[in-house]
């Protein structure tokens, strides 16, 4: 009985003092993160060129793991992850409408990196009925120029 009780101290020790270390904004920026951080930065450019922009000067992104490390502030403008914790409180803030952007994983095809970014907007029309509507996507390809990858060109489609 007494190893099992150890065992399970000790177990329950260590996974704590991971937990207590391990926090996802404390993390270096890696070359993958930065990567998400410019294909951001080029979509924002994209919308300040196309005269898209709003008022706001804030970003919506899904939260998933591969955008967790990305920074809450982009070239002036806010980041923040949308998650289902927090969806409903940041429509209601925005008057039951805003823009979500969708960050797809880094791929490659033909010799190129891409990362694709899928804007929808979200209205909420009552208590029970919800509306996404699509739009353009927005690609952000890159090439592998001798040790890292650099921004290579934009397509929104």
């Amino acid at each position: 009985m007494k190893p099992i009780i150890t065992l399970t101290l000790i177990i329950t020790s260590l996974s704590s003092a991971w937990c207590q270390n391990f926090h996802p904004h404390s993390l270096e920026v890696d070359e993958t993160d930065s990567l998400y951080m410019l294909s951001i930065e080029a979509y924002i450019e994209f919308l300040e060129q196309e005269n898209r922009r709003g008022k706001t000067k804030t970003i919506y992104i899904k939260e998933r793991s591969h955008t967790s490390a990305l920074p809450y502030q982009i070239k002036g403008n806010e980041i923040v992850k949308i998650n289902s914790d927090n969806y409903k409180k940041h429509l209601k803030k925005n008057g039951n409408s805003m823009y979500v952007i969708t960050v797809r994983p880094l791929r490659l095809s033909e010799g190129v990196f891409y990362i694709t970014l899928e804007p929808s907007y979200h209205r909420r029309k009552g208590i029970f009925r919800k509306s996404i509507t699509r739009h353009s996507k927005f690609l952000v390809l890159f090439k592998y120029n001798q040790e890292h990858l650099e921004l290579y060109d934009t397509k929104a489609y």
